[in-house]
C-alpha cells in the first residue's frame, strides 16, 4: 500500500492542466521510451521539434537521443475528450479520448503574453478539489504558471503540438480516470463573453473607414486637377517611357493632398513627376504619378535674407529671371536650365566648384506631404538661421528621391547676381596632373572634358567679374568667341574637322550640314550615326571632336546661369558617379611637405580615378563617346546626398556617356547593352577602391539578382549603413504603403 500510495504521488507530482484539460510532465527517460511504445506519436515529435534531423526508415529504430533536446525543451502529455472540454472517468464512453503532445522552450520569452492569450482564448482554470494534498497542488500551480500555454490552435515559433487520437489515449500517461472521476468546471471565456462587442466594434471600425474613403473622394472631386487614363509619357533623352494607368496633374497645393490621401488611402502607387529629365526615369510608375507641372509659382522673395519660396513645379530658368529684377540668383546651376525645382533637389543635382555645394545644401525650409502624416514642415526656424543646428529627419528629406512626400513648397539660399568671364583651352593629361591643384582654387567654377582614345583634355574655368567694373571690353554687353551661332564664318572654321571626316562616309549628309550650317551636336550624331558601337570609328570621331575643341580656345562674360548651363548633346545614356577626394586644405599641407622634401606632390584621389578609368577604356577596347566630363563639389550635409560629408570636404563628380544617334530600334538596344556593360565594368574595376556614389537621376537597378545583391551592399558602404537604415525607417513610417514607391525605389532600400 505504502508503494502503491507513492507512485500515485509521484503521478502527482507531474499533473497540470492546460485549457481546463488535465495534462503531465513527461520525463526523458518515457519519451525515449516511446520508440517501443507508440513508434509513429515519436517520429511525428522528432520531425515536429526537430526539424532537420533526418528521420529514420520504416522499421529502423530512431538514433536521435532526446536527453539532450530535454534540457532545453518542455513536453506535457495532454489527455482531454474528444468533445473538449475537461477530461473524466466516462470520456471513453462518450467516444474516446484524444492525447496531445504539448511542446515549448523552457528559455522562452513572452511567458506573460502566452498567459494572457490562454486567459482570452481559453477557459479559466481553477484548482483541484480540497482532497488533492497541499504538496501536489503546489506543484500544480507552479506548473500552471510556468509551462501553461494558449489554446488548441494556438501556434507559437516556439511551441509544437502532435496529437493522436483514438482509444490508445487512455493508458497510464492520460491520467483521466482518477478515482472519484474528478471533474474540473470552468468559466464562460472572455471571448465567449466579450465577442459582441468585438464584432461591434469590427463593424464600426470598418463603418469608419468606408466613410473616410467616401469624405477622400468627394473631397477630390472639388478640387482642380485633370486626370488621364493610359497616359504615355517618355523621358528626355528616350531611354524610359512609361504607359501610366492614372495620370494626375493638380493645379494647387489643396489639389495635391486631396491626390495623395486617396492614393494612401487605398494603397495605390502614385509617384511625383517634374519635367521627366532623369535619365534612369526615377519618377516612372506605371500605377500612377502625379505631374508637379501646372505647380509652377514663384511664391516669395525675401530680398532681406536672399530667399526665395517656390512650388515645386518652378522651373530653374523661370526662377532665375524672377530673381533677376531682386538682383539675385541661385548659388549653382546645373547643365540644363529647364529642370523643376522639385526634382532638381531631390535628386542632389549639382553645378560645380570645389568650394560650392549641390543644390539640395541650399534648401532652408521645405513642406513635404507625406501619406501618414499629412503635411510636414521642415527646417529652419525664424531666428535660427545662423546657429548651427541640424535637424536629422530634414537632412533626410532635402534628397528623398520623391519616396518619403512630395514637396509642396521649397525655400532655396540665393546670392547676389553676379557675370562670369569663363575661360576654354585644351590641354594633355599630363599638364591636368601638374596644374590640377592650381586650377580648382583658381577657378571658382572648373570642369574637364576628357575626350577618350585622345591625349586631349578640355579645360572649362569661370570666375566672377567685379559688378563695380565694366565688363573686360568696357561695355555692358555680352561678350564671348563661342556661343555666337549667327556668325557663320567662325561656327564653320571651327567644325572643319568634323565636316571634313563626315565627307568620307556621306558626302551627301556633310554637304547638307555644310549649307545649313550645322552645329557641332548635330555633326557629333551624325558621324557617330554611320558605326556607334566600332571602337576605330569612335577613335576618328573623337579626334574630330578634340581638333574642334583645339579651335575653340577663347573668352566669354555673361551672367552666371548663362555661363553654367551648357548643352548636353542629343539623346543618349549617361552614368555619372560621385567620390570624395580630400579637401583643399589637406593637399596644402601635402604640397607643402613634398616641396621641403624636394619630390612632386602625389596625386588626388580624382586623377588617380580618371588614370584608371583611362586605363580601363584602353585595356578593354571600349568605345567610349566623349567627353568623360569631371566636376566638383563641396561637402553635403544630406544624408542620401551623393556628396554627403563635411562642408569643406571636397567630392568629384565623373560622367560617362554614350549617344543614341539612331532612331532604329534594334541599334538602339545594341548601344544600350554596350553601355550597361561599360558600366558595369567602370563599378567593377573601381567601385570599391574610390567608394563611388551613383547620381540618384542616372543609377539603374541590376537586374540580375546577385549584381541587385552587390549594388545594394555597394550602396550601403558608400552611404554608411547608419544613414541608410535611417533614410530606410523614416521612409516607412512617412509612407508605411509604399504608395511613393516605384521599382527602382523599392529594389535599392526595401530589398533584403
Amino acid at each position: 500500500q505504502q508503494q502503491q500510495q507513492q507512485q500515485q504521488q509521484q503521478h502527482i507530482q507531474f499533473e497540470t492542466f492546460v485549457g481546463g484539460n488535465r495534462a503531465r510532465v513527461l520525463p526523458a527517460h518515457q519519451l525515449t521510451m516511446a520508440v517501443k511504445t507508440n513508434p509513429l506519436l515519436y517520429r511525428q515529435l522528432i520531425r515536429k521539434v526537430c526539424p532537420g534531423i533526418p528521420l529514420s526508415k520504416p522499421g529502423e529504430r530512431q538514433t536521435v537521443a532526446l536527453e539532450d533536446f530535454m534540457k532545453d525543451f518542455q513536453v506535457l502529455d495532454v489527455h482531454r475528450g474528444a468533445t473538449g472540454g475537461n477530461s473524466s472517468s466516462s470520456s471513453a464512453a462518450r467516444g474516446g479520448d484524444r492525447t496531445d503532445l504539448l511542446v515549448f522552450n523552457k528559455s522562452a520569452k513572452l511567458k506573460g503574453v502566452r498567459k494572457n492569450t490562454t486567459k482570452f482564448f481559453m477557459p479559466f482554470m481553477l484548482e483541484e478539489k480540497e482532497s488533492t494534498s497541499a504538496a501536489a497542488a503546489a506543484v500544480a500551480a507552479e506548473n500552471s504558471s510556468s509551462r501553461t500555454i494558449g489554446a488548441e490552435g494556438f501556434n507559437n515559433t516556439n511551441t509544437s503540438i502532435i496529437n493522436n487520437s483514438g482509444n490508445g489515449g487512455n493508458d497510464s500517461r492520460g491520467g483521466g480516470n482518477r478515482e472519484g472521476g474528478e471533474r474540473h468546471h470552468h468559466r464562460e471565456t472572455m471571448w465567449q463573453k466579450y465577442r459582441f462587442y468585438a464584432f461591434a466594434l469590427g463593424c464600426a471600425l470598418s463603418f469608419y473607414i468606408y466613410r473616410e474613403g467616401v469624405k477622400e473622394t468627394e473631397n477630390l472631386k472639388k478640387q482642380n486637377y485633370t486626370t488621364e487614363k493610359d497616359y504615355e509619357i517618355e523621358n528626355w533623352s528616350g531611354t524610359k517611357k512609361v504607359v501610366v494607368d492614372t495620370f494626375a496633374q493638380p493645379e494647387t497645393t489643396e489639389a495635391l493632398e486631396a491626390i495623395i490621401r486617396h492614393a494612401s488611402l487605398r494603397g495605390k502607387k502614385i509617384r511625383p513627376v517634374g519635367a521627366a529629365l532623369s535619365p534612369n526615369g526615377v519618377a516612372f510608375e506605371k500605377e500612377g504619378m502625379v505631374s508637379l507641372a501646372l505647380l509652377d509659382k514663384v511664391l516669395h522673395v525675401d530680398v532681406e535674407k536672399k530667399q526665395v519660396t517656390v512650388q515645386p513645379g518652378a522651373r530653374v530658368s523661370d526662377v532665375t529671371e524672377a530673381l533677376r529684377k531682386y538682383n539675385l540668383t541661385l548659388q549653382n546651376y546645373a547643365s540644363i536650365r529647364e529642370q523643376q525645382i522639385g526634382g532638381f533637389t531631390q535628386v542632389g543635382a549639382h553645378g560645380t566648384g570645389a568650394k560650392i555645394p549641390p543644390v539640395d545644401a541650399t534648401v532652408v525650409r521645405m513642406k513635404l506631404i507625406t501619406p501618414a502624416r499629412g503635411v510636414i514642415e521642415f527646417g529652419m526656424k525664424e531666428g535660427e538661421e545662423n546657429k548651427n543646428v541640424i535637424d536629422p529627419m530634414f537632412e533626410a528629406t532635402k534628397v528623398g528621391l520623391g519616396s518619403l512626400g512630395v514637396a509642396s513648397e521649397i525655400t532655396l539660399q540665393c546670392v547676389d547676381a553676379y557675370r562670369l568671364k569663363e575661360d576654354t583651352f585644351t590641354t594633355t593629361p599630363e599638364l591636368i596632373e601638374k596644374n590640377h591643384e592650381k586650377w580648382i582654387r583658381k577657378y571658382k567654377h572648373v570642369r574637364y572634358m576628357w575626350i577618350p582614345h585622345t591625349d586631349c583634355v578640355v579645360v572649362v574655368g569661370s570666375n566672377p567679374i567685379d559688378a563695380k567694373k565694366k565688363s573686360i571690353l568696357g561695355l555692358d554687353s555680352v561678350f564671348s568667341y563661342l556661343t555666337t551661332p549667327n556668325e557663320r564664318k567662325q561656327n564653320k572654321y571651327r567644325t572643319k574637322p568634323m565636316i571634313d571626316l563626315l565627307k568620307k562616309y556621306d558626302k551627301e549628309s556633310a554637304k547638307k550640314a555644310e549649307c545649313e550650317n550645322a552645329g557641332f551636336g548635330e555633326l557629333r550624331d551624325l558621324l557617330l550615326r554611320i558605326d556607334p558601337l566600332n571602337v576605330d570609328h569612335v577613335k576618328k570621331v573623337n579626334a574630330a571632336e578634340a581638333e574642334f575643341w583645339k579651335r575653340s580656345h577663347g573668352t566669354r562674360v555673361d551672367w552666371s546661369d548663362q555661363i553654367l548651363g551648357f548643352d548636353c548633346g542629343g539623346q543618349q545614356h549617361v552614368l555619372e558617379v560621385a567620390f570624395p577626394c580630400g579637401t583643399l586644405e589637406e593637399m596644402d599641407e601635402k604640397a607643402t611637405m613634398s616641396a621641403n622634401v624636394g619630390v612632386p606632390p602625389s596625386l588626388r584621389k580624382d586623377l588617380c580615378f580618371m588614370r584608371d578609368l583611362r586605363k580601363m577604356i584602353e585595356e578593354n577596347n571600349i568605345p567610349a563617346h566623349a567627353p568623360i566630363e569631371q566636376r566638383w563639389t563641396s561637402g553635403s550635409s544630406s544624408i542620401m546626398s551623393p556628396s554627403h560629408g563635411e562642408k569643406h570636404s571636397l567630392h568629384s563628380w565623373v560622367g560617362i556617356i554614350m549617344y543614341l544617334p539612331t532612331q532604329v530600334e534594334a541599334e538602339r538596344e545594341e548601344i544600350t547593352a554596350r553601355f550597361t556593360k561599360y558600366g558595369e565594368q567602370m563599378r567593377d574595376t573601381l567601385g570599391d577602391e574610390y567608394l563611388l556614389k551613383t547620381h540618384w537621376a542616372k543609377i539603374e537597378l541590376e537586374g540580375n539578382l546577385e549584381r541587385r545583391k552587390k549594388q545594394v551592399e555597394r550602396l550601403k558602404t558608400a552611404y554608411g549603413q547608419e544613414n541608410f537604415r535611417v533614410f530606410r525607417d523614416l521612409r516607412r513610417k512617412f509612407d508605411p504603403k509604399g504608395v511613393l514607391m516605384n521599382e527602382l525605389i523599392e529594389g535599392l532600400f526595401e530589398s533584403e
